[in-house]
């Protein structure tokens, strides 16, 4: 307890003494206040300055109170906190705690408060002196949230992340990491990686540690054994960690489950060169976007995609990194889902990179929200799935279209005649059917071959698409018979009709053409064969009203069959009730 106006060995001094208690008092840089009866009875113009008040005579004689909000951060009545402090430091002579006051422009800041006793020879009195501490605090949050989003990123990261120390034990690992070995929550702690693989595999652990305890960055495959009795393939990167005084203190890890691309690897026996870029491929870009929808944050995996400069990416909308058409439905469905502050779950969409290449990402995310509730942005993985995507698009071709001419196959043209259908029954407009049978095609067959067959049909097909639309279908029935598909004629039966047999007997003189092929000899030079193969040609226009798919695709049989039957090179109509 200071006790002031009382005799010292050098005099007595009291409080108006203006060689230091005033000075002490008016220049101090902190807000000052003496408090008396539980009321601000004097205060220095620091304290003035920092409210945002113009006098004195506007703070003083209040309770503590009146300068703060009706409550403190810990949930407690300021009155009834205030009254609280000022009993412990009458009690303790001495206490320092934190409080939030109110300016004149209603403003709050965060305050230190020291409150001390001094003894006066009138009386007792309260020596309050704040410091303020906003910035300290609004640090203090900004590292919270910092690591709050870290440690989001890290649990909903698609790969297995973990810290091993200089034993090779764990001491963290997330979610994804617990996954791929197979263990519980926990499961992982203080164990060691040897653990989950054979004697046989110990050699390339002891050999990464040796290389990563002399600074360098390890990465290597290893098989290990989970406790279900799964073995699973993982692709291993280690980044190694040092402490303060240099020496070795274990290792950042990332775990990449690769088990089902080494299946696939084994299954479709591809490449080495192929299996890295599977593997590649399957590395994850986390990014953070605001409520903007601008990215704030990108791992390195982006700049790999959109470039090496910060501004590929920060400050841009991810809808300016897609096509125009894919980022006005990105736009749309990410509108959507902000509204709504809900998750972005599997999210397929098209991307341009910096080279121009097109990707197409998995997206997941969640969205970050403030205190109140109120949408931040978005935090979230991407996944390259470009490959899976490509591996679709073949399993299609290989469904729909014929692998020798490239043609649509008959799996292909009933849809498509399906849809025609539908169309003419909206348009009122025909459609026709025109089927093709090569005359002759076993002659060719027996005489030169069934590679010179394969040649020719391949050129027949050529032939066929020239000669028609682009909007038109040329298919492969099968064999040597070919079916074209026409629609968006005219809504008159008899001109559809006309356009049908133009185009019929366009394809049928070109199909007349003699056919040259190159046969390839394995001892003997290649040669050239001249073949000549014409087509019979069955014709019929088709409208939803008038029949069903089968009916036309019967009627349009029939007349090919016709012009076979009377020496082929010919062509014929057909149609329901004739």
């Amino acid at each position: 307890m200071l006790r002031v106006g009382y005799p010292l060995t050098t005099g007595a001094i009291a409080i108006d003494d203006d060689r230091w208690f005033k000075q002490l008092f008016e220049l101090s840089p902190d807000p000052v206040w003496i408090i008396a009866n539980n009321q601000f009875i004097e205060c220095n113009e620091a304290a003035v300055r920092t409210l945002g008040y113009l006098s004195r005579e506007e703070v003083l004689n209040v309770h503590p109170s009146k300068l703060s909000p009706p409550q403190q951060p810990d949930g407690e009545d300021s009155y009834a906190k205030a009254e609280r402090m000022m009993t412990l430091v009458r009690d303790n002579g001495l206490h320092r705690f934190e409080w939030i006051h109110n300016k004149a422009d209603g403003t709050d800041f965060f305050a230190e408060v020291t409150l001390s006793v001094i003894e006066f020879p009138s009386g007792q009195v309260i020596y309050c002196v704040w410091r303020d501490i906003t910035e300290r605090k609004q640090a203090d949050a900004a590292l919270r949230e910092n690591e709050a989003r870290y440690s989001t990123l890290i649990q909903h990261i698609g790969e297995g992340i973990s810290f091993v120390d200089s034993a090779e034990r764990f001491t963290f690992a997330n979610q994804a990491a617990e996954n791929i070995f197979g263990v519980p929550p926990g499961g992982l702690q203080g164990r060691t990686l040897r653990e989950f693989t054979t004697s046989a595999q110990f050699g390339v652990i002891e050999a990464q540690t040796r290389h990563r305890q002399t600074g360098e960055k390890s990465t290597y495959e290893i098989e290990i054994d989970r406790p279900d009795g799964v073995k699973c393939s993982l692709l291993v990167s280690a980044v190694p960690q040092f402490d303060v005084q240099g020496k070795f203190a274990g290792a950042l890890g990332v775990f990449r489950d690769i088990t089902e691309c080494k299946q696939a690897e084994q299954a479709l026996r591809e490449s080495e060169a192929r299996f890295r870029d599977i593997t590649f491929s399957l590395a994850d870009w986390v990014w953070e976007i605001d409520e903007k929808c601008c990215y704030t944050y990108s791992s390195a995996k982006g700049f790999d995609y959109f470039g090496p400069c910060r501004e590929s990416i920060i400050g841009k909308t991810p809808f300016e990194l897609m096509p125009p058409d894919e980022a006005k439905r990105v736009a749309a469905i990410f509108a959507r889902i902000m509204t709504d502050k809900a998750p972005i779950k599997d999210l397929e969409n098209w991307n341009i990179t910096a080279r121009g290449e097109k990707v197409c990402l998995l997206t997941n995310g969640v969205p970050i929200l403030d205190a109140a509730g109120n949408l931040k942005g978005y935090r979230g993985v991407d996944i390259d799935i470009t490959e899976r995507k490509q591996m679709e698009e073949q399993v299609r071709q290989l469904a729909f279209y014929d692998l020798l001419t490239q043609l649509p196959n008959r799996r292909l043209l009933d849809d498509r005649l399906t849809q025609a259908l539908a169309e003419s029954k909206r348009s009122n407009r025909y459609g026709a059917l025109i089927f093709f049978d090569l005359d002759d095609f076993k002659v060719v067959n027996d005489k030169h071959g069934h590679a010179v067959g394969d040649l020719l049909l391949v050129q027949a097909a050529q032939r066929m698409k020239s000669c028609v639309r682009e909007v038109d279908t040329v298919v492969r029935h099968g064999g040597d018979e070919f079916v074209v598909m026409l629609g968006d004629l005219a809504a008159d039966k008899g001109a559809s009709t006309a356009q049908a047999g133009i185009v019929a007997e366009k394809i049928r003189a070109a199909l007349a053409e003699p056919y040259v092929v190159v046969v390839k000899h394995d001892a003997q030079a290649d040669t050239l064969v001249e073949l000549r193969c014409t087509a019979s040609i069955g014709v019929v226009v088709f409208i939803d009203r008038e029949g069903t798919q089968d009916d036309f695709l019967r009627l349009a049989d029939s007349a090919m069959y016709q012009a076979k039957e009377e020496g082929g090179n010919l062509i014929r109509f057909s149609e329901l009730g004739a």
